[in-house]
């Protein structure tokens, strides 16, 4: 969170604003979230927390406690102050004295912690508590009279700083104070938080060239050697500064992890022991005998004569230690500016540096030094045969399979080390034409679109830590193929005949991606909340009404409604897809889908993520016969509108308590699929001319024309 040493030239930086803002509103769009609430969950993922990690207060009475972690040595503390982000970011807008108001009271919270505000919600209540419990124990413990317990309050704001008056205001109650209760010391700091510390965050994971956060190239970085140093031609062994490990990180971000099989980077009990031991001056002191130190592979180095000796390493890579120095990193910009002054003078690391020519295969290296931190599930099942399998096919069609975290921009690293993709370069992957562009696909993502179009859209949403854990799902993903949709099984995950009647084959690679195409697809045709929102008032011609007014008649459009669903269910169309597909093609939908990524406007999507011939025809209402998915999107409109159109179904939407769950709920599915088969009936009988559906009209049905258009290929 050091974004203020960061210098990014001024179109790096719109950029970076740019993806933040684009992330904030797909959160309030497919959650049907606040504004605040988007840019506390948003902030939160970015700056490395876990949603499940703390606690989060329920808004009244609240304290300005918005969410918080207590440990056994400290308590964090998250303040978030947002506002209406759908016009764009300003990354220059200043916050007023405003946005102030509720940190004075948090400190008051804390500094009171036995006389309990009447005010305060049940959570806030259960905070105080937790932290009561936390200070005791901890004030027992043989360590509490050496450091106070530590509680870092976080203030984040969704602005570029704040006014000169605000900052004034700011710096009388944000230093570090020191307050007693229960005869344990106890130590409260407060640290900002702006946009421009969230897209330094965004900018080191993104990196994946040999850039500096300055836009500059360059591929070195310089490390000073405290003491004796053990060295050969292709290793040395030494101690160094752990600032200038700190620095590197912020000059490069996550560049240097690239070698890592894993870039899982959440904050855990290793990583905030690290944090804890580099918080006081005994732990920096102590840091080289009590930590592991880090590896480094590089293509070469040398030792530079200087006064101080300086080991230079040509293109670094963290291969083992990636917690130390992100945790250090962290550590550091929260410590105050003795503290770091005392930091960069006494705290070392203990590197291991490799050329990449030391060892036969530096993967074996990564395997046998990456211990600390548990492994997600999906990075564990990386090298199972049928990811393995998946990357290579993917590849054949010049896709690139991400079957494991940071897999992209490791290969695009250093594609010849990429050992089961031997012959592909990066530029086999990369669209061209179109700066950045690149047909890559992430195999979490993937498996989430895949149960959707199997017909479990919902277990895709909340079930998503469970796919690469839970063999039913994993299985059902990556090692079956199902013989008919979850509607078919009256969306029943664990019915035993989902899986036997299923085939002991693993999915084609093109059925896979055609999914997440999908899944894309509807996200790159669906208005945004606020788009929606403007072209309705618009269309109904409201824009003299006060906005209260507008909501009342906004309600009652079935068009507006349409665009709240489309908003928030963007798996909802995949489902949909793969229900037409398996009741047109069964078990032939898997060699059919080859055809499908081919067909008309899907085509320029598959070979360039293009989706202006789609949208094209969509606007102009212009639909070809053989343009299935183009077609399908018209029918999955029209029956969205038809259900929405039903007093039952719009009593259920208004009623639901979330909206987003309402969406995938079994009602909704079984409202929307109902809708589905009885117009696939009435056109069995008679047309209902619309601008999608002339092929649907000539074969007598939405199943009979998706049969005779794949099977006509």
């Amino acid at each position: 969170m050091s974004a203020k040493q960061q210098k990014y030239p001024a179109a790096l930086r719109r950029n970076l604003t740019d993806q933040l803002g684009f992330l904030l509103n797909r959160r309030v769009d497919e959650d049907e979230l606040s504004f605040d609430k988007a840019f506390s969950q948003i902030a939160l993922d970015i700056l490395g927390y876990e949603p499940g990690s703390g606690t989060w207060s329920d808004g009244r009475g609240d304290f300005g406690v918005d969410y918080w972690i207590v440990e056994e040595k400290t308590a964090t503390i998250f303040q978030f102050k947002s506002h209406d982000f759908t016009a764009g970011l300003n990354s220059e807008m200043l916050a007023d004295s405003s946005y102030l108001t509720d940190l004075p009271r948090i400190r008051k919270l804390l500094e009171h912690l036995n006389e309990v505000p009447k005010e305060a919600n049940q959570r806030v209540q259960e905070f105080i508590k937790e932290v009561g419990v936390a200070i005791h124990r901890y004030s027992v413990s043989p360590s509490a009279k050496e450091s106070p317990f530590e509680v870092t309050i976080f203030f984040c704001c969704l602005a570029g700083g704040l006014t000169k008056q605000a900052a004034e205001e700011y710096a009388r109650f944000s230093a570090p104070i020191n307050i007693s209760w229960s005869n344990q010391s106890i130590q409260i700091s407060t640290f900002p938080i702006f946009i421009d510390e969230l897209i330094a965050e965004r900018w080191r994971e993104s990196n994946t060239d040999w850039r500096t956060a300055s836009g500059e190239r360059d591929d070195k970085v310089e490390l000073h050697v405290s003491g004796e140093m053990i060295s050969s031609a292709k290793s040395a062994v030494f101690f160094t500064k752990a600032y200038d490990l700190v620095s590197a990180f912020d000059r490069f971000g996550y560049q240097l992890f690239e070698p890592n099989v894993r870039c899982e980077l959440r904050r855990s009990k290793v990583n905030e022991k690290i944090r804890e031991s580099v918080r006081h001056s005994r732990g920096r002191r102590e840091f080289k005998h009590l930590n592991n130190g880090i590896t480094l592979i590089c293509s070469s180095f040398q030792k530079v004569n200087r006064q101080a000796p300086v080991i230079r390493i040509v293109q670094p890579g963290v291969i083992n230690g990636l917690q130390t120095v992100k945790s250090i990193h962290d550590a550091f910009d929260e410590l105050s500016d003795s503290e770091k002054a005392h930091f960069e003078k006494d705290c070392e690391v203990l590197v291991r540096l490799h050329t990449r020519e030391a060892v036969a295969d530096y993967k074996e290296l990564v395997k046998s030094t990456n211990n600390q931190n548990p492994m997600q599930p999906r990075n564990l099942r990386s090298n199972e045969q049928e990811q393995i399998y998946f990357e290579s096919l993917f590849a054949d069609m010049n896709w690139f399979y991400e079957r494991k975290e940071g897999a992209w921009k490791a290969f695009q690293s250093d594609s010849k080390l990429w050992g089961s993709l031997k012959g592909k370069r990066v530029a086999d992957f990369r669209i061209e034409g179109r700066a950045g562009g690149v047909r890559n696909v992430d195999n979490l993502e993937l498996a989430q679109a895949w149960l959707s179009f199997i017909g479990f859209s919902n277990e895709a949403i909340h079930n998503k830590r469970d796919i690469f854990s839970d063999e039913k799902f994993y299985d059902l993903v990556f090692k079956q193929r199902v013989a008919k949709h979850g509607y078919d099984y009256n969306f029943a995950f664990n019915d035993p005949s989902v899986r036997s009647e299923a085939e002991q084959q693993a999915p084609s690679p093109q059925a896979l991606l055609l999914s997440e195409l999908l899944r894309e697809i509807a996200d790159g045709l669906t208005p945004t909340r606020k788009q929606n929102r403007d072209d309705s008032v618009k269309r109904l011609k409201l824009e003299k009404l006060k906005k209260e007014e507008q909501d009342a008649q906004l309600v009652r459009d079935s068009l507006y409604t349409r665009g709240l669903v489309l908003a928030g269910a963007k798996y909802l169309f995949v489902d949909f897809c793969g229900l037409v597909l398996f009741r047109s093609l069964g078990l032939n939908v898997y060699s059919a889908a080859n055809w499908l990524l081919s067909s008309r406007s899907m085509k320029p999507f598959f070979a360039g993520r293009d989706l202006s011939p789609m949208q094209a025809v969509i606007k102009a209402d212009d639909f070809e016969v053989d343009d299935v998915i183009a077609v399908l999107w018209g029918t999955y409109s029209y029956c969205l509108e038809m259900i929405i159109e039903q007093p039952s179904w719009r009593q259920q939407f208004e009623q639901a308590a979330v909206r987003s769950r309402f969406n995938y709920s079994d009602y909704n599915r079984k409202t929307l699929f109902g809708q589905l088969e009885n117009l696939d009936r009435v056109y069995q009988k008679r047309a209902i001319p619309q601008p999608w559906s002339e092929g649907i009209e000539r074969h007598r049905g939405i199943f009979a024309y998706v049969k005779a258009m794949c099977e006509r290929k």
